[in-house]
């Protein structure tokens, strides 16, 4: 019994060091791996399961801007919306997820930005995760990507049996305004109740530009609309 104690205490102070040794820009482990292993199941590799949880399946060459004027070199990376995490893709083809989300202002993969935030979910529940950037400034416009995973089903009569697979990728779009937590945007009276001041000139611009809000280019154009006033 002692022995197994001992064994557990030592495995314990190696993850421990283990854990303050690895770089700000790498993972506790590989992405996958730890999604699996939080969620009590054992680790199936991607290419296992149909569909895809990327938004971008290929790592973009890309750069993390530190809000501790810390300085990291560039790398590859991609966002996985299924388990929320920008991942890393190293030199050897080892694959992380970055960690210490707080201390990185933007995630730039090309022409793609993402930002790591607080946002309100259901009955003003307050929680973080990453938003691709869609329009910047002191109102900005964002998009947060969600993708599920289905189990798969048995064959039925008339009915064939479907593998285990990912969703089709979700997109809701939120308003950040300064360093207030990103609020859903999903109908005109969601909008206006973020804008107290600026109902009236908002209410028109909507009319008259004949705004869907659950259209990207339209949610852009009344974000940038917001900048102006």
């Amino acid at each position: 019994m002692q022995k197994y104690i001992l064994v557990a205490f030592f495995a314990l102070l190696t993850f421990k060091a283990f854990s303050q040794d690895v770089p700000v820009m790498e993972a506790v482990d590989d992405t996958w791996r730890f999604q699996e292993m939080k969620n009590g199941r054992n680790f199936i590799a991607p290419k296992a399961i149909a569909g895809n949880p990327y938004i971008e399946k290929d790592f973009k060459k890309g750069e993390l801007e530190s809000k501790e004027n810390l300085h990291f070199p560039p790398m590859w990376l991609r966002y996985n919306a299924y388990t929320d995490n920008i991942e890393c893709k190293t030199a050897d083809g080892k694959i992380y997820a970055l960690k210490d989300q707080f201390k990185i202002s933007a995630y730039k993969m090309g022409d793609t930005t993402f930002i790591y935030t607080p946002y309100f979910q259901k009955k003003n529940k307050v929680n973080s995760g990453y938003f691709q950037v869609l329009v910047p400034g002191k109102v900005s416009g964002l998009i947060r990507y969600k993708v599920y995973l289905i189990p798969a089903t048995p064959e039925k009569p008339y009915t064939p049996a479907k593998p285990e697979h990912f969703s089709e990728i979700s997109k809701t779009f939120y308003i950040k305004i300064g360093q207030k937590p990103a609020t859903p945007i999903t109908t005109d009276k969601s909008l206006l109740k973020q804008f107290p001041n600026h109902q009236k000139q908002l209410k028109s611009f909507l009319k008259k530009e004949k705004i869907h809000l659950q259209k990207q280019e339209d949610f852009a154009k009344v974000v940038r609309y917001l900048n102006t006033l």
